[in-house]
């Protein structure tokens, strides 16, 4: 890349496009650029090495284990533990800015935490059960995130408080919110909103976006109470705050497979539509005699969430000002509320209603994406409005025949508009065509 840079360069002098002076600042900074960033590859294999490492040690002390005294089971214990530390403490004196020798150390600590805990639990009949384990791990690891700047270790830390949280909030034998795991998720937010604002677009940025989303997707279900069926409410109040986070001034130059809160956002969406466009959903709200009062946290929770999305997008809508054209993503809260309340008395109405809500979802898509011509933006309308017709096989009594043609038709649609597509973005582009025309 750097020696086709340089070759781009004296070309361009050569046609006097560019003075020389111009083309030694670029190359300058670019060199500065490329000393600045971290080795990726030094980075990753850093990390791999490290978790081989430590898998290694685990298996060969495995091999005899039941062989050695408790003395030296001990002492055996720790060491890794005291291995890691060393190595920590040899990365902050000798090498404090190589992202490698950090990642690295901090890697093998955090699992020599947890190997450590484990087996002096073992060692001396320790009882205690899982979640405590990890919580223990992960307020022990936590320190390593802001003392050795470790990505790698912020990641592992946010899969335990993840792992923590559904532990105890979906434990089959008597289960309870997990209101700690708010509390530890907070202590990790200070490290991401720093990769927010130093490095935007590193890896471990990315990581973080989506570990972070589909934490809070996973255990915001375990804090429901009685009146679970407001946690329907909570999580699409949730995926719009999503979505219009994947809308703020932090993702405006990433591809949407880097925008895990807007992807998320508006998949969970769609999913919630989909499963209230079934008339029994409704029935099973109808059936909720106490669906408002008295105020249960599902209520609360919910109503904060929907607080929390609508102070956001009023915000975004102040300060892009007229800039800004909101997708029917970024407003569907405020229809959905009212259509859940609706179907508390009106079951029939709110499934017509949503039915048609995804219905004029599928064919603004469409148009969005034959306006702008992206092909993944046509296809998400085109799927959309087929989803809805084959969900609506499953209410409706038609013929298989008739079902049979319907595929057809949705298949024939698809091919139809996506050769439209690639028909007219390679008519307006005849320049690529006449460059690759042998005369």
């Amino acid at each position: 890349m750097r020696n086709q840079l340089l070759k781009y360069l004296q070309e361009l002098v050569q046609a006097q496009v560019i003075s020389d002076q111009t083309a030694e600042d670029i190359q300058q900074y670019f060199a500065r650029k490329q000393q600045a960033s971290p080795n990726r590859s030094m980075m990753v294999f850093g990390i791999l090495g490290a978790l081989f490492v430590g898998l290694g040690i685990l298996l060969i002390l495995a091999h005899n284990w039941d062989h050695f005294s408790r003395a030296t089971k001990t002492v055996i214990a720790f060491v890794p533990l005291l291995a890691g530390q060393l190595a920590c403490g040899w990365t902050l004196l000798k090498h404090p800015q190589s992202a490698s020798w950090r990642e690295g150390s901090s890697t093998f600590l955090f699992l020599a935490i947890g190997s450590c805990i484990s087996l002096i639990s073992q060692i001396y009949n320790i009882s205690g059960s899982m979640s405590s384990f990890v919580l223990c791990w992960m307020l022990l690891g936590l320190p390593l995130v802001y003392v050795m700047r470790s990505g790698m270790s912020s990641l592992f830390f946010l899969t335990g408080v993840t792992f923590y949280g559904w532990e105890v909030g979906y434990n089959f034998s008597g289960g309870h919110a997990p209101w700690l795991y708010l509390l530890l998720l907070a202590l990790a937010l200070p490290f991401y909103i720093q990769l927010l604002r130093k490095r935007p677009n590193s890896n471990f940025t990315y990581f973080h976006h989506w570990l972070l989303a589909l934490s809070v997707v996973i255990v915001l279900g375990s804090f429901s109470g009685s009146q679970d069926h407001w946690m329907f409410v909570a999580y699409f109040a949730l995926f719009a705050l999503l979505y219009l986070y994947g809308q703020t001034a932090f993702f405006e130059q990433a591809k949407m497979v880097y925008n895990a809160p807007r992807l998320l956002g508006s998949l969970g969406s769609v999913v919630l539509m989909f499963i209230f466009s079934f008339y029994d959903m409704w029935k099973d709200v109808l059936g909720d005699q106490e669906w408002l009062f008295p105020l249960q946290r599902d209520v609360w929770i919910a109503l904060l969430l929907s607080l929390a999305a609508a102070g956001l997008y009023f915000w975004l809508r102040r300060r892009a000002a007229e800039n800004w054209e909101p997708n029917p993503m970024s407003w569907m809260l405020f229809f959905f509320i009212p259509t859940f309340v609706l179907g508390h008395f009106l079951p029939v109405v709110a499934t017509i209603v949503m039915n048609l809500a995804i219905f004029l979802l599928g064919i603004y898509e469409i148009r969005e994406g034959a306006r702008d011509r992206e092909l993944g933006t046509l296809n998400f309308g085109l799927l959309l409005i087929s989803a809805l017709i084959v969900c609506r096989f499953f209410d409706t009594d038609i013929s298989f025949v008739l079902r049979g043609i319907l595929f057809v038709l949705i298949g024939a649609g698809f091919f139809v508009a996506n050769y439209r597509m690639l028909k007219a973005k390679k008519s307006s582009n005849p320049s690529t065509e006449q460059q690759h025309d042998p005369q």
